[in-house]
């Protein structure tokens, strides 16, 4: 199906999604059609909502199961928003209580999960200037210092965000043997094996290890005045507070400003945390591990629109992420 096909389609989807949380849409408007699809809402009362509609994946857990790991989502929101008074999204729930709604069509194979969240206010910043990242540090070592005292309930499930075992690496290593090179797998096997030595550094304490949004990048938070505002949990799971740290860093753009936009991230961050500098060395490990993670996801998306085009760029970033390596930096 074509891109205008499938957008078509998923259109159909929020409507009758929108239905079922009780919304009579006014507009529905695309945001976004990558990997999971995003509608601007308007209600009847000009009120803005966001709806998600989350994309099925081959090797998905049980619909049950996959609606508990949102469910978990929105609780760890909720804790966010009136715990910390944090302006992050606000999920709007049926008559039933249910955050998560499922919408079945014909010809559509797998139902697709769906949720509705208030409009947030704010604008991205498209040249970061150090002040904008100390905003995100801080903001970042505040969810760090909730989430280490933070007790979940026993229904929670959210998955584990930077695993390095020795199983999740002969997976990768497998999978780039066959799609790309044993030279490239090596590569992936050696960020694995050093990733592995940082967490026996860091240990899995509350205070090293515990529930992290898992994609503080540029596209996923908004500025409104003095405010910065998080946006997308919908990666959060368990995982080291320093891999939050090197999402951040690794969607920085190369250039002269990134030195300076990182140690304003990290002044940002130890307004509110502690960072030792045995703990900063450890992030540029974290950022070998998010550069794996997205090469693997890329080789194994090979029905996106952009795989063509980036698959030219996989040997250079593989050679980058090798030098990496080398250098330790």
């Amino acid at each position: 199906m074509t891109r205008r096909g499938q957008i078509e389609r998923l259109r159909r989807v929020a409507e009758q999604a929108l239905s079922l949380f009780g919304i009579e849409p006014v507009s529905c408007s695309l945001l976004a059609h990558a990997f999971n699809t995003t509608f601007e809402v308007r209600g009847p009362d000009d009120a803005r909502y966001v709806l998600h509609i989350l994309r099925p994946e081959e090797d998905a857990l049980p619909e049950p199961s996959m609606q508990v790991r949102v469910e978990s989502e929105l609780w760890w929101l909720d804790r966010v928003r009136t715990e910390l008074d944090l302006c992050v999204p606000s999920a709007l729930r049926t008559a039933d209580g249910d955050g998560v709604v499922q919408v079945v069509m014909k010809g559509m194979g797998a139902p697709r999960l769906c949720t509705l969240f208030h409009w947030i206010d704010g604008h991205a910043i498209h040249r970061l200037k150090p002040v904008h990242l100390q905003a995100v540090g801080s903001l970042t070592a505040r969810l760090h210092n909730h989430s280490e005292c933070l007790r979940v309930p026993a229904w929670f499930d959210r998955p584990s965000v930077d695993r390095a075992d020795a199983e999740t690496e002969d997976e990768v290593v497998r999978l780039f043997t066959d799609g790309v090179s044993r030279q490239a797998a090596d590569v992936m096997r050696s960020v694995f094996q050093r990733m592995r030595q940082a967490e026996q550094a860091l240990g899995n304490g509350s205070d090293a290890y515990r529930l992290i949004h898992a994609d503080v990048h540029q596209k996923n938070y908004l500025f409104h005045h003095n405010d910065v505002r998080l946006l997308d949990f919908g990666d959060c799971g368990w995982g080291h507070y320093l891999y939050d740290l090197a999402v951040t860093v690794s969607e920085l753009e190369d250039g002269p400003q990134r030195t300076g936009l990182q140690q304003a991230l990290l002044t940002g961050y130890r307004r509110e945390r502690d960072l030792s500098p045995a703990q900063e060395v450890l992030i540029d490990t974290f950022v070998m591990l998010r550069e794996v993670q997205n090469l693997t996801w890329f080789l194994r998306a090979r029905d996106d629109s952009t795989f063509q085009q980036r698959v030219v760029q996989l040997g250079e970033r593989v050679a980058a992420l090798e030098q990496r390596l080398a250098t330790g930096a």
